[in-house]
């Protein structure tokens, strides 16, 4: 919908292994991206007025000049740092890893009405891998921190909807090869 629009930006990875046994990698992202030329952005305004009538509650649309607004869903900054360390254990292999993310504060619409703030998520894992390398048990975390962030954001006529990013989650899983 925009008729004019630029992306800049630049992003690097980097991967190291430190040693038989461990290994370190990290990345990140920069990303200018906005709306040259925007004039028509369309909006969304609840109508909280008791003139509003019948359309109490709704939200109104309208247009607003999104031109120089970031792009939806384009966070200036993202990066993430993850570890891996490998050690044998009990006839097997055992390893402990780790993952950080984090992304910074993005819009989900070009009139930038609404956003999620920067979040981090952390990931957690520890695995144990049998001689054979058929049989692998691990236990494991997601968003460990229980950060609160959304996935989306999606607003219209009757309501914004929003969604909520997966909350703190663990489990223990078994793998097999055949």
């Amino acid at each position: 919908n925009a008729a004019d629009s630029r992306v800049k930006g630049i992003e690097g990875q980097l991967s190291y292994q430190v040693s038989d046994a461990f290994q370190f990698n990290m990345g990140a992202a920069y990303t200018d991206a906005k709306y040259d030329s925007f004039l028509t952005s369309p909006r969304f305004d609840q109508c909280l007025a008791l003139a509003c009538g019948a359309a109490y509650g709704l939200f109104l649309t309208s247009t607003t000049d999104a031109s120089g607004f970031r792009m939806a869903r384009s966070p200036k900054f993202t990066g993430n740092v993850g570890a891996r360390y490998e050690a044998d254990l009990g006839g097997g292999r055992f390893a402990l890893s780790g993952n950080l993310a984090y992304t910074s504060k993005a819009y989900f619409d070009s009139s930038q009405q609404y956003s999620s703030p920067g979040y981090e998520l952390l990931s957690l894992r520890a695995e144990w891998t049998d001689p054979s390398e058929r049989y692998t048990l691990a236990v494991y975390g997601d968003n460990v921190t229980d950060s609160k962030y959304y996935t989306q954001i999606l607003p219209g006529q009757f309501a914004v909807q929003t969604v909520w990013g997966q909350p703190l989650s663990w489990g223990v899983s078994a793998r097999a090869k055949f």
